[in-house]
C-alpha cells in the first residue's frame, strides 16, 4: 500500500484540527458564561448583600437572641443550597465542566498510552545506572581505604625503623611515609567524572542524603535531648482524633500540658 494512501476514517473530521477542538475561542468562554448565567450571578449577589446586612459587633456577627439564631440558619441554608459543595452554583460548574473535563480525560489518556511503557523504560534505566555507579563507587572506596591501610602500616613501620635506628635517612623516610599515609587517609572516597558516549550525550551522577524513620520513639528521645531538631517529629491528626474518642478517651486529659490541646467543638446539625 503506498505511503500517500489515506488512513481509515480520515473523512469523519474535515476541517478539525485536535488543536482546535473548541468551537470557541477560550478568551471567549467567560463572556459567554455571563451573558448564559445572569440569573445565577444575580443570585449570588443578593445573597452576598443579604450577609453582609447581617448586624455585627465588635467587627464579627451578633446574635441577640433565640429569634436571630433561627433567622440566621433561614439565611444559612440559603447560602449554603447556593454557594456550598453540591450547591446551585457547584451543580452548574460541574455540568458545564462535564463536556470538556471527559475531552480533557480522553486526551490525557491517549497520549499517555504512547509514553506509559517507555516511561517505564526510563524509569529502569535510571535505576540499572544509579546501581552501577553505586557499584562502582563502592569499588574505588574499597580500593582507596586499602591504600590507606597499607600506607598507614609502611608510616608505622617507617617510623619504628626511625626511632630504632634515627639516622637522617630513615627519619627522612619516615617523614615521607607519614605524610603519603595522610595523603591516602584524606584522598576523595570516589572520583565522580562525567562519561561522554559516542553521541556526544554526558552522564555524571550527584548524590543527595535522604533519611526515612526507624523508630518514633528514638526519634522522640533525641529530640527531648537536643540531638535531633524538633521540626522532624510530625503528628498524625487522624490518630489524635482516634484516641481523644477511643477507649479510655485522650479527651480525659484535656487541661494537662501533654502538648495537645483537646476541646469540644460544638457540631450544628440545620434540618428541613
Amino acid at each position: 500500500m503506498s505511503s500517500d494512501t489515506a488512513p481509515i476514517g480520515h473523512n469523519r473530521f474535515p476541517g478539525i484540527h485536535p488543536e482546535k477542538l473548541l468551537k470557541i475561542e477560550i478568551e471567549e468562554i467567560s463572556d459567554l458564561l455571563e451573558l448564559e448565567f445572569r440569573a445565577l450571578a444575580q443570585r449570588s449577589a443578593e445573597l452576598l448583600a443579604k450577609v453582609q446586612q447581617w448586624p455585627r459587633r465588635n467587627g464579627a456577627m451578633a446574635i441577640n437572641d433565640d429569634h436571630d439564631l433561627a433567622k440566621l440558619t433561614d439565611l444559612y441554608v440559603q447560602v449554603r443550597d447556593h454557594a456550598a459543595d453540591r450547591g446551585e452554583v457547584d451543580a452548574t460548574r460541574v455540568k458545564i465542566k462535564a463536556g470538556p473535563l471527559a475531552a480533557g480525560h480522553t486526551i490525557d489518556a491517549y497520549f499517555n498510552n504512547l509514553r506509559t511503557d517507555l516511561l517505564a523504560w526510563l524509569f529502569s534505566a535510571t535505576e540499572v545506572q544509579k546501581s552501577y555507579i553505586r557499584e562502582r563507587d563502592d569499588r574505588e572506596r574499597r580500593r582507596l581505604q586499602a591504600i590507606a591501610v597499607e600506607e598507614a602500616a609502611a608510616a608505622a613501620a617507617a617510623l619504628q625503623a626511625a626511632r630504632a635506628k634515627p639516622t637522617e635517612e630513615n627519619i627522612e623516610r619516615a617523614t615521607i611515609a607519614e605524610g603519603r599515609a595522610e595523603e591516602a587517609a584524606t584522598a576523595p572516597q570516589s572520583q565522580r567524572t562525567k562519561i561522554t558516549s559516542t553521541l556526544g550525550k554526558t552522564t555524571s551522577a550527584g548524590s543527595v542524603w535522604k533519611a526515612e524513620v526507624t523508630d518514633i520513639k528514638k526519634l522522640a528521645s533525641a529530640v527531648l535531648a537536643g540531638k535531633v531538631p524538633a521540626n522532624c517529629l510530625t503528628y498524625d491528626p487522624t490518630a489524635i482524633r482516634a484516641a481523644v474518642n477511643g477507649k479510655p478517651p485522650l479527651r480525659n486529659k484535656a487541661g494537662e500540658d501533654i502538648g495537645i490541646r483537646i476541646y469540644e467543638d460544638i457540631q450544628l446539625r440545620r434540618r428541613g
